[in-house]
Order: C-alpha cells, then structure tokens, then sequence
C-alpha cells in the first residue's frame, strides 16, 4: 500500500461475528492495535456491544453461549488531494427519448412514465428532459450457457477444492439439500414436473451420481397428466432433512411432510401438515431434534417472513420515509400481483408493528423453547 501512494493511510478493521450457530453475522469494528491478553473478553464485550446496537435491543439468555469469528477484514485507503470540479459543457443538442416505461416513482407512491435514454448514445454537453432513466448494456447479464444443478467436489485439501463432477437438472436447479455420507437428498427441477420436488441420489461413486428414489406432491407431475392444484399459493419443495429412515419436508406453501424412506427407491408419505391461510408463512426447514425432550420427539419449524430493518441509529424520519416509500410499494396493484403469483402475501405494516411483531415473535420462541426443554448453551 505505502509503494502506490504518499497520502495518509488509513486502517478499518472489522471481524464478522455471532453467536456459534446463528446463521448470520455482524460486523464489529475493531480498533488498530495488536491483540493483548485480554483480547477475547475485549472481542466479547465488543460483539455484545455491537450486536444490541445492530438489532436495537439484547436478547435475554444469550450471555452463555459461545461467540464465534467467521471471517475477518481490513480496508486500507489513502488520502488524496479533492478533485477539481467538472466543467459543465453547455449548448450541446437536444435528444429525444426513443421509448418510454412505467417506473415506480416513490416521491408520488405510483407508477410514473419516464424517458429511456441510453447511455451510449449520449455525449457531453446533451440535454434530456425528464423524468427520465439512463440505461446501459453492461448493468444486465445475461448468460445463455447457464446450465442448473448439483456440483460434487473433493475438499480433502480444503485449501485447494477440486470439481469431480456436475449433475445437471432442469430449470435453476438444486435449492437445497442434506448429505448422511452416501446419499444426497436434494430439491431440484426436473423436467416433465412443476417446480422442484423432492429426490435422493447416491454419491458411492461422486463422479456418476445415481437417483435412487423421488417424491413429489400430487399435481406437481405434469407431463403424467397431473394438474398443479396448489390450494393455497405456491407449492414446492425447499428443504429436505433426514433423520434415520425419515425425511422431514418443508414444501413452501404446502407445509411440511414426512416420508418413510425404509426403501429408498420409492419413499412412501407418511403425514402431511398445513398452515395456511391460518398461517400465511410458507415453511421453509423442519428440523428433527436427534434427542427426546421431556419424553417427547420434537421438531422445530422455521417458516419464513421478510421484513426490513436498520441499525439503531438511523434517524426517525429516514425511517419513516422508507417505510412510506415500501408501504407504498407494496400496495400497488402490479407489485402485489408479482408477489401474489410468487406465493408472497405483503403485510406493509408500519415501524411499530413490524417492532411489536419481532417482540411477540421472539416471546413465543422463547416460551416454546422452555416448554420442550431447551436452554441456551
């Protein structure tokens, strides 16, 4: 860095933390110095610091559980001297648009006509009348070669991962999917079906994967005649678990399914449960506890919902104005009908509710978690 430039260097250095488990992490910035003995309790009381600052508020329970780094950053820049301003060229031409398009305006809440205009055909000094977008090719990719599926690799070197091969699928491929060793139990597209459905393959030989069974919800199977009747919204596999000679199904909107799979050539439906409209959260994962709580044989449920949120600190009104501009959004006939057909219900609800849904969901997580028996490690 100091052999490409002669201004002030300046150092930001941030770890990526959470609590060991979470499935996400945070950043917490760290001041440049080395570490002394007292780093860890110093990295603690940093994450926690920061983790109530990132979420506005701490989680009660969680001070005895494990913090772990995932990954580590450093950003060095210099100081250079300000730019001169531009010039603007003035007296150039007057271009017209060559098409026009809807966009959403958030300053009106609605749809707005504005000018396209590409960027290409512009040159210094132009004059355009808006409202108007400028566009270019490069913003798009495109890739006509892009092929679906399930890629198999050797991390023996975990350092230097090496491809042995590339099961390919229909449409966008493998969602997701669970590994015992031997067999894969995956959630691809397959042709002939609607949406992704569920499969197993067998991985005793990774470089020729083998399908050994697959189920899929009746209707989904449309080049065997079925018709997708998916009641209420999309249904589609997204999770698949195993837990000795069961798997454990989130399928979307069409909740969850257990599956015997004693002979894994054809798994055999055992019980099926559904939520909605009652429960509008389509269901994303069902975990299986390999142990008995209270006696009982336990499996957590994770359905999904979407909201936005911002750090502690944002000021009152930019909040606001995001959620006005969402809400907004939302409520526009064209968008809701998108996230109709993608099997999404928008709430747009405001700052308070979103806060005092989270509030509420937490609670009941914490009561179900002391119901069954589970405590923070």
């Amino acid at each position: 860095m100091r052999a490409g430039t002669s201004g002030r260097i300046n150092c930001e250095i941030t770890a990526f933390m959470r609590y060991a488990g979470q499935g996400w992490e945070i950043p917490v910035p760290l001041s440049d110095e080395p570490f002394g003995e007292d780093a860890v309790c110093k990295l603690n009381a940093l994450f926690r610091e920061n983790y109530k600052r990132f979420f506005g508020r701490a989680i009660d329970g969680l001070d005895g559980l494990e913090v772990e780094i995932v990954t580590w950053s450093a950003k060095a820049t210099d100081e250079q001297p300000i730019a001169e301003k531009h010039q603007l060229t003035r007296g150039g031409r007057t271009v017209e648009p060559r098409t026009t398009r809807a966009v959403f305006d958030p300053a009106t809440g609605s749809m707005q006509i504005h000018a396209i205009f590409e960027r290409d055909t512009l040159a210094a000094g132009d004059h355009i009348t808006g409202p108007a977008v400028i566009v270019e090719r490069e913003t798009s990719i495109y890739d006509e070669s892009f092929q679906g599926g399930l890629a198999i690799y050797d991390v023996s070197d975990p350092r230097n991962p090496k491809k042995i091969c590339f099961w390919k699928t229909a449409g966008t491929g493998v969602h997701r999917f669970d590994f015992d060793g031997r067999y894969a139990y995956v959630t691809p597209e397959v042709d002939g079906y609607h949406l992704n459905i569920a499969m197993i393959l067998d991985l005793k030989n990774p470089a020729k994967p083998e399908e050994v069974g697959r189920w899929w919800m009746p209707g989904q199977w449309v080049a065997g005649g079925e018709t997708p009747d998916e009641g209420y919204r999309t249904v589609w596999c997204h999770q698949i678990l195993r837990r000795g000679n069961r798997l454990y199904v989130g399928y979307w909107h069409g909740g969850m399914v257990i599956l015997d799979i004693e002979d894994m050539s054809k798994p055999k439906f055992l019980s099926r449960l559904v939520y909605g409209p009652t429960f509008p959260h389509p269901t994303h994962t069902v975990l299986p506890i390999p142990f008995e709580l209270k006696g009982r044989r336990i499996a957590l449920v994770a359905t999904v919902w979407f909201g936005l949120l911002a750090p502690k600190e944002t000021p009152p009104d930019l909040v606001a104005r995001i959620s006005a501009d969402v809400v907004s959004a939302l409520r526009d006939p064209k968008t809701a009908k998108l996230l109709e057909d993608g099997g999404y219900s928008a709430a747009g609800s405001s700052p308070e509710a979103f806060a005092r849904f989270l509030d509420a969901d937490v609670s009941d997580t914490a009561r179900l978690m002391e119901k069954v028996g589970l405590k923070p490690r």
